[in-house]
């Protein structure tokens, strides 16, 4: 367990990004760290990058609470992000030894078998991409096995079961933590404890372990409402509560709005699985993703005996994944070693029904799929570190920050993509130009003129930064509405620090653009009230 946690430290540390550089790329690693020094400058769980600084509704507080720790202890965006870095990558490791003590000790798996199963989709190129930032992924992995070793001490052949009031009160302070760190941790834990009770563990162990959970979730949930009435709230869909995102008018428009949003979900994992296992997506390698979901999902039917808790809590989270209106890949990467504990259990009973010869055979495939997958990923890894400092992300970025830090006032406010990393920076306050929505909900972009009026002005947007590689619709609408609003928008020079990096060899130059916003001008309340302004081809200030 500690020399696999230790190899899989090493493979990240080795690979690792530049924090800072990097930072924004998973969108929410820099909201975490916001409301983290927002925690630590004592202005309370808020999203200090955004304008008016609101309470932050949407997510848990284990991350941010931790956060504002290191920014207490080092005080700089370098030192906090570097520890974060580092912090999930020992949470990393630490689920790699947890992933290999159950496959070994529980599930009774050959070493070969596990490596391929389980450490495998632990060190795909993907799933390291996104537990190297800091994000809760990595926290809710390992979470969920530090439970599933903890369950497995009450069951009835447990080892420890004598002995069942600490480990019952570790179990729920483990699941507490996992659902302080991520919002979907509560599938994993209703499905550990579902486990529990179908395992047959007493009545007061699972008595003292929901009690345990209840008591640190009740005091949040009851201190961050406190916070949430006093407000200031803002009311954009990505600010809002991920209740929010559901249907209230009762079981039958929620079953409907399930069963499209699982449709929905479900042709973007199929897509998304073979990249998180092998690192991109074609035919054979949605094969390869195809035969290990079905072998895991026949391995959590055959387990459902031996470890119900591991089965009930992977059935739960893959179900609410389905029917979370909002699908991204990431979200696999806590699920898919998990599926790979529950494949190696499957695949360990054919091998065992197999002959001494046959079986050493299929060993040795085994092993050389699994040794093919590992150097795939590390090739990739090492591509990446290598193309990181003229990536165009990190270029664009650089052009940004050293522009809004040179060329603005620290209270001016700035409208721009990702603008957490703009904040943490600079420290301006941004406002958001692109809002994730959830699926099948009305779009606050239905006219989006309106909304980015409306913006400009709630805001009080000073700076308007466009970067053409930026996804979202905000450039096309905020281009069009400077071709309908003299003087709406005045393109302001580039940067001309030498420090800010230029485009290298073979790279395009980062297509960034800055201008200052007129908010007095009066078509922009009329595209505030969401009427529609005259067309001046012969503004010279459109973008």
């Amino acid at each position: 367990m500690l020399v696999v946690a230790l190899a899989v430290f090493v493979a990240y540390a080795v690979s690792r990004p530049d924090p800072v550089a990097t930072l924004g790329r998973l969108y929410d690693d820099s909201v975490y760290l916001s409301i983290g020094k927002s925690i630590a400058d004592g202005e309370g769980y808020r999203s200090a990058q955004l304008v008016g600084t609101p309470v932050h509704v949407k997510f848990p507080p284990l991350l941010p609470a931790t956060y504002a720790v290191f920014w207490r202890v080092f005080g700089t965006l370098d030192g906090v992000a570097g520890a974060a870095l580092w912090l999930n990558i020992l949470v990393a490791a630490a689920s790699g030894g947890f992933l290999w003590w159950i496959g070994r000790r529980d599930l009774e798996a050959h070493p070969i078998v596990v490596l391929l199963m389980c450490i495998t989709p632990l060190l795909s190129a993907r799933t390291m991409f996104y537990f190297s930032g800091p994000m809760g992924e990595p926290w809710m992995l390992l979470g969920w096995l530090a439970a599933l070793v903890l369950v497995r001490q009450l069951m009835p052949d447990g080892d420890e079961r004598s002995r069942w009031r600490p480990i019952a009160i570790a179990l729920g302070l483990v699941l507490a933590a996992t659902v302080l760190a991520r919002t979907q941790g509560v599938a994993v834990t209703a499905g550990v404890i579902l486990g529990a009770v179908i395992g047959k563990v007493t009545w007061r162990a699972v008595v003292t372990s929901i009690v345990t959970i209840v008591i640190p979730l009740g005091v949040w949930g009851l201190w961050h409402g406190a916070m949430v009435r006093r407000g200031p709230v803002s009311a954009l869909p990505d600010q809002a509560s991920y209740l929010s995102w559901l249907p209230t008018g009762g079981l039958g428009e929620a079953l409907t709005f399930g069963a499209r949003v699982a449709q929905m979900t479900a042709r973007e994992y199929v897509r998304a699985a073979p990249v998180i296992l092998v690192g991109w997506d074609s035919p054979k390698t949605m094969v390869v993703a195809g035969a290990f979901i079905l072998v895991g999902l026949i391995g959590a039917v055959m387990l459902v005996r031996r470890m119900p808790a591991l089965t009930a809590s992977l059935l739960l989270i893959a179900g609410v994944l389905a029917v979370w209106p909002y699908a991204e890949d990431r979200f696999l990467t806590p699920l898919v070693p998990i599926l790979g504990l529950t494949g190696a259990y499957a695949v360990q009973r054919v091998l065992g029904m197999m002959p001494a010869l046959v079986r050493r055979g299929a060993l040795i495939g085994v092993g050389v799929v699994a040794t093919l997958l590992l150097a795939n990923s590390a090739r990739t890894r090492v591509d990446a570190l290598r193309g990181e400092a003229t990536s165009p992300f990190v270029m664009a970025f650089a052009r940004i920050t050293g522009w809004v830090r040179e060329s603005t006032a620290p209270t001016e406010h700035i409208m721009a993509p990702w603008g957490g990393v703009i904040y943490l920076r600079t420290g301006r306050r941004t406002s958001i130009a692109n809002p994730e929505e959830p699926a099948l909900a009305p779009s606050a972009l239905a006219v989006p003129e309106r909304f980015y009026a409306s913006r400009l002005l709630a805001d009080t947007v000073d700076v308007v930064v466009l970067w053409d590689g930026a996804p979202g619709r905000s450039a096309g609408a905020l281009r069009e509405m400077a071709a309908r609003c003299p003087q709406l928008l005045t393109k302001l020079p580039p940067p001309v620090d030498s420090t800010v990096p230029a485009a290298s060899a073979g790279q395009p130059p980062a297509n960034v653009h800055f201008y200052r916003v007129r908010r007095d001008v009066p078509c922009l309340e009329r595209f505030a009230r969401g009427e529609a302004a005259p067309r001046t081809p012969e503004n010279k200030n459109a973008p």
